[in-house]
């Protein structure tokens, strides 16, 4: 069973062949993995058509989702870059929650948020230099945020 995966993931090039021995009457095969690192997609994991299926019909959610799984590789080879090669990460992460009152205040509050990105990517952007992606995202909390203590 274990000799069906290494062959698949060689296949689909993840692993290489190093070496291969003779031990009694068995041929015995190491394998290395060709990168430092790997980082499955969450897609993969997905078993439920049901959520491709409604990727498909929602699209912000759809670039979410996309946009979730790039910052995650983004951040990982970052990782490695300064736990391997000793660079120094130049960085930013900035999260904050926002109750809004309605649907209009929210929508009201995407739209100036992206008329003043807009606005500092004009003014601070350059066509040569130090490439940065900026990632904004807004949607809803998923966790349940904690109970308020009742004053006594």
């Amino acid at each position: 069973m274990v000799n069906y995966h290494l062959k698949e993931l060689e296949r689909a090039g993840l692993v290489r062949e190093v070496e291969a021995r003779r031990a009694g009457n068995f041929i015995e095969t190491l394998y290395e993995a060709v990168a430092s690192t790997f980082l499955v997609s969450t897609e993969a994991a997905w078993s439920d058509p049901r959520r491709l299926d409604t990727l498909r019909h929602q699209h912000a959610l759809e670039r979410l989702v996309e946009v979730g799984d790039r910052l995650q590789r983004d951040a990982i080879t970052l990782l490695d870059r300064a736990a391997f090669d000793g660079d120094e990460i130049a960085s930013a992460c900035v999260e904050a929650d926002v109750h809004f009152a309605d649907e209009a205040d929210r929508a009201g509050f995407i739209d100036e948020y992206f008329t003043l990105l807009r606005e500092l990517c004009d003014k601070y952007g350059a066509r040569k230099g130090l490439p940065y992606r900026v990632v904004v995202a807004a949607h809803p909390v998923t966790e349940s945020p904690p109970k308020e203590k009742k004053k006594p």
